[in-house]
């Protein structure tokens, strides 16, 4: 069984991201974090869309960088919920993207699981019930912002 996605809607896909992970997220002082950065400001390394330090992220002190997993969820909140639209186009949509990413990237992350689990098992009630929570979970993902932003 993986233990990450490997193709599919449930796995980045960072060309067609506007850098949510490296402008949303915090990013905390340690071993996998060489800085420390805070939720809502872009990453020093951030050049455009893109990462100034890519092909060195383990030697240069990102390896979290490089183990962060979005599950699908940045494209998905820029090319679904905000429909191509980005937080560096239209900045009065940064808080509202950031939070859909969030959002999105724990339901993804929960549907990945739920389609690992679904692999293991033969059909039958436990299937139909994996099935079901899979089918809520991909509605929810398409909810429009507000709504993801009230998720808990």
């Amino acid at each position: 069984m993986e233990d990450r996605p490997n193709g599919g809607e449930l796995a980045a896909d960072c060309g067609r991201c506007a850098a949510l992970c490296c402008v949303g997220l915090a990013f905390a002082a340690s071993a996998h974090f060489a800085i420390d950065k805070p939720a809502g400001r872009a990453c020093p390394n951030l050049v455009g869309f893109g990462c100034a330090r890519h092909e060195n992220l383990r030697r240069d002190g990102f390896a979290g960088c490089v183990a962060f997993e979005c599950y699908g969820a940045g494209q998905h909140v820029v090319q679904v919920t905000f429909a191509g639209r980005t937080w560096r186009d239209q900045p009065d949509l940064a808080g509202a993207m950031f939070a859909a990413f969030a959002a999105v990237r724990q339901l993804n992350e929960l549907r990945f699981h739920l389609a690992s689990a679904r692999r293991l098992v033969e059909d039958g009630e436990l299937a139909r019930a994996l099935d079901e929570a899979a089918g809520r979970l991909a509605r929810l993902v398409r909810e429009p912002p507000e709504v993801l932003e009230r998720l808990d």
